[in-house]
């Protein structure tokens, strides 16, 4: 194998690595604005529906938005196909097996780098699906204190 080809192979695979932990931190955050937003709207949400005899339209509209919120987290939560991260082990035996080094290192990083933007692609879709999710959630919990203030005062 030539110093290029290695080098190029290596950062290919250092590249899916990164996207690879990055899936995983998006969907850590994920999890963890819909477990804030659960004990803040709980809170919030039950002891404003305990006061009042009626929800107004702003309790509803701000239960609606943390339980968008919920959908939006549990898009990037739920496992899907199509992730790219490492080759299929028969793949290579059936592609690359009668190659010479050089060359299958050479298709092999060809293979793995057309993988890099389809999955930059999915992370910005989940990166903005979760920022989503955290303005909802903010935005039902501003709701909701709302309500509380207005039925203290």
């Amino acid at each position: 194998m030539t110093d290029s080809t290695a080098l190029v192979f290596d950062e290919i695979r250092a590249r899916l690595r990164d996207q690879s932990a990055q899936l995983e931190t998006i969907r850590n955050r994920a999890g963890s604005v819909t477990a804030v937003g659960v004990v803040a709207v709980s809170f919030l949400g039950g002891t404003v529906l305990d006061r009042q005899e009626d929800p107004t339209a702003v309790t509803w509209v701000g239960l609606a938005l943390f339980g968008a919120s919920v959908v939006a987290s549990l898009v990037v939560l739920l496992p899907v196909k199509g992730w790219l991260f490492n080759p299929d082990p028969r793949l290579l035996l059936e592609d690359f097996i009668d190659l010479e080094e050089v060359e299958s290192q050479r298709q092999l990083a060809e293979y793995m780098a057309s993988w890099v933007t389809p999955n930059h692609d999915r992370l910005t879709a989940l990166q903005v699906t979760v920022s989503r999710s955290v303005l909802l959630t903010l935005a039902a919990i501003v709701l909701l204190l709302y309500e509380m203030g207005h039925l203290a005062g």
